[in-house]
């Protein structure tokens, strides 16, 4: 379901999370696709009422029910793991990428 033909690189993914996340994301049959995005001016961003850039780790659409080879929803999808709990800077993406 990736969005590219060509596999996603293992180094690409931490190992506690992102990878579970790609595999889950992988099995959806409602998905029309998914996207393992990187950090960098390169890549997708969310400005929001902070200074710095959130740089999400998966970007994903869920298929038209009318048009199956067409999406009518995109979502983004940033992973935190419990050693990143109660961080300023996490709180503020989870918050910003929830609404």
């Amino acid at each position: 379901m990736s969005l590219f033909d060509h596999p996603v690189p293992a180094e690409w993914f931490n190992d506690t999370l992102e990878a579970p996340v790609a595999l889950c994301l992988d099995s959806q049959e409602k998905l029309l696709f998914w996207y393992r995005n990187l950090v960098g001016r390169d890549y997708f961003s969310v400005q929001g009422w902070r200074k710095n850039r959130i740089w999400a780790d998966f970007l994903a659409t869920k298929r038209a029910d009318h048009r199956p080879e067409d999406y009518d929803t995109t979502y983004v999808l940033e992973t935190k793991g419990d050693q990143l709990a109660g961080n300023l800077d996490s709180d503020h993406e989870c918050l910003f990428l929830k609404s």
